[in-house]
């Protein structure tokens, strides 16, 4: 059986936030700022932790509007931030 690993992940996102996914992908706010940011309507990143065996499900996090931007401090595709209309900063 594969042993659980705590990821970091963040995502970014804007209207309300997908709280079901905290439960699908058992995470939850890195700190207290980043709970405080799950509430709002303006974009805005949210850094989560899990433990599981597989990590966050980024396909399931885009069907709600916001999209996995990193995991464990690596880059994940930023093609997909542009596709569903999130600015990457400078670009």
């Amino acid at each position: 059986m594969p042993t659980p690993k705590l990821t970091r992940f963040t995502v970014e996102g804007r209207g309300k936030f997908p709280w079901d996914m905290l439960r699908y992908d058992l995470a939850c706010p890195r700190e207290g700022g980043d709970a405080y940011r799950m509430e709002g309507d303006e974009q805005r990143e949210v850094e989560l932790l899990t433990c599981t065996t597989r990590g966050p499900t980024i396909e399931r996090w885009r069907s709600f509007g916001w999209v996995v931007t990193t995991i464990d401090g690596n880059l994940v595709y930023d093609g997909a931030r542009r596709g569903m209309g999130l600015t990457t900063g400078g670009a």
